[in-house]
């Protein structure tokens, strides 16, 4: 039995110490080795795969969770401020039509105490409902909010935020430029609506003017214990009416004049004032009184208490002993009280002055301050 495998066992072993033979070994064992390590590879990723699709899952899960009681909880603080919105609108005595149109207007924003107390921030949702909302009724009704809001022009606690504040008959002064020539004159609102609002026109010779080709206009406004305000508006159109209204747009680019145009200077200087009719007609007997400053602009004049003078007042000026500008003419922008019983101040603004009198006005100053210094 032996002899019979001696030969094949002689031709293995032979086998085995040949080159290709251990080659091919070396071989096999190398693959085998790396197979061992990319199966190793393998089962270690397919471990991290699962182990993220799994965390991926719970993730899902809990975000679901998550989300779904952050909508809940959103749900119900936007529901506290409504109810809370619909208490403070209880409290103002709006209606349910008032309500409903406020809701409607505020649409998924929940700032209603905002809208509530601030005039700028409900005139820029009123704006974006006006927009969309076609049912003028319901405009209407929105419209009324102003007032039940309390978003009055006489309102001091609340600031002037939009033409729409402006009440009816209220006086303001209105600047019309056309290349160089500027004028400006006294008018009053006529006609104020969500779209636009209407001033009367000025006069010449007694005869309404037609404002042609004009496309915008100039308007200051003085609120009581405010300041002055300024914006510009475009003219949409002139009515053929027996008065021909100017109808304007609207606008919320209102700019609040903290300080003069021109600079004032301390001149105290006698001169007498007496109240005149927009028709340059005198109402009031000439007081004899002392300014307090002046410039080109306008003048600070002190006068006794007992003169029954107030905001927007248009007055006569003649200034003692002065031929070039002797004669001018200013609104009333404000008045201030003083600790003396017998005066208060009067801050006057010129109207229709030309800039030759001005010009006359500024070297009057200058002439007035050498001498002092001479002095």
């Amino acid at each position: 039995m032996q002899q019979f495998f001696l030969p094949f066992t002689t031709w293995y072993f032979r086998l085995q110490q040949t080159p290709d033979f251990l080659k091919s070994l070396q071989e096999y064992q190398t693959t085998s080795g790396n197979s061992g390590a990319l199966r190793f590879l393998f089962y270690l990723l397919l471990a991290v795969f699962i182990f993220f699709v799994a965390w991926l899952i719970y993730r899902i899960a809990l975000g679901s969770n998550l989300a779904s009681r952050m909508t809940v909880f959103r749900a119900q603080s936007r529901q506290q401020l409504k109810d809370l919105a619909v208490k403070k609108l209880t409290a103002l005595q709006a209606t349910v039509e008032q309500m409903n149109v406020f809701f409607k207007m505020m649409g998924r924003n929940d700032d209603y105490n905002t809208v509530i107390t601030d005039p700028v921030t409900f005139e820029d949702y009123l704006n974006a409902y006006s927009r969309v909302e076609k049912d003028k009724n319901k405009l209407n009704i929105a419209e009324s909010l102003r007032n039940t809001f309390r978003f009055s022009f006489s309102n001091p606690d609340v600031p002037f935020a939009s033409t729409h504040m402006l009440p009816v008959k209220q006086t303001v002064r209105v600047y019309l430029t056309r290349g160089f020539k500027r004028v400006d004159y006294l008018s009053i609102i006529a006609r104020n609506d969500s779209n636009n609002f209407a001033i009367l026109p000025p006069k010449r010779n007694g005869v309404w003017v037609k404002m042609g080709d004009l496309k915008e206009v100039e308007i200051r406004v003085f609120r009581e214990k405010d300041s002055e305000y300024q914006f510009f508006c475009p003219i949409k159109w002139q009515s053929e009416s027996v008065v021909p209204l100017i109808y304007l747009g609207h606008t919320n680019k209102l700019i609040k004049i903290f300080s003069r145009y021109f600079k004032r200077y301390q001149l105290e200087l006698p001169c007498r004032i007496a109240r005149v009719s927009e028709d340059n007609l005198k109402t009031t007997e000439p007081v004899k009184v002392m300014t307090k400053d002046i410039s080109k602009g306008g003048v600070a004049l002190l006068v006794p208490k007992e003169l029954l003078i107030s905001a927007n007042d248009i007055l006569e000026i003649t200034f003692i002993d002065r031929k070039n500008f002797s004669t001018l003419y200013g609104r009333v922008i404000q008045y201030n009280l003083l600790d003396t019983p017998q005066q208060m101040i009067l801050n006057v603004e010129f109207t229709g002055i030309t800039e030759v009198e001005r010009l006359l006005i500024e070297r009057f100053i200058r002439q007035v301050l050498e001498t002092k210094q001479q002095n």
